[in-house]
């Protein structure tokens, strides 16, 4: 009788012993995914955030290059170099000049599209155009 309790008390240490065992490492999985999961969103907005800045020190090196100053000290200061002459036009509003700016940088209508697979097309090409 003390064998067989002997090793129902053998058998219940290793049992709580496994139990804690995969309790511990259960919970440090769960806090391992959890780090895990932080770390890529931190990463994620790092990334953004570096993005964010390259286009910020874009910016102020657009803003602090000389023609950038030199286009804003003629738009809003109206002033020139002493050699050119400068030519107002009577009738001519902010709104007159974006309309026609608009219409200068307007992107070309899309050439429409053939309905028809590539390869027919470049068959139509080669066998087609002697017709």
């Amino acid at each position: 009788m003390n064998d067989g309790r002997r090793q129902w008390l053998w058998t219940g240490t290793i049992g709580v012993a496994l139990l804690f065992a995969l309790y511990s490492n259960g919970a440090k999985f769960l806090e391992n995914q959890t780090l895990r999961r932080d770390v890529h969103l931190a990463e994620v907005e790092a990334a953004r955030l570096a993005q964010q800045k390259a286009k910020l020190k874009a910016l102020v090196a657009f803003y602090e290059s000389p023609s950038y100053q030199e286009v804003e000290a003629r738009r809003r200061l109206g002033l020139k170099k002493p050699d050119e002459k400068v030519v107002s036009i009577k009738g001519l509003t902010e709104e007159s000049v974006s309309n026609i700016l608009a219409e200068i940088y307007q992107t070309p209508p899309a050439r429409p599209t053939s309905q028809s697979p590539p390869w027919r097309q470049w068959w139509d090409y080669y066998f087609m155009a002697n017709q």
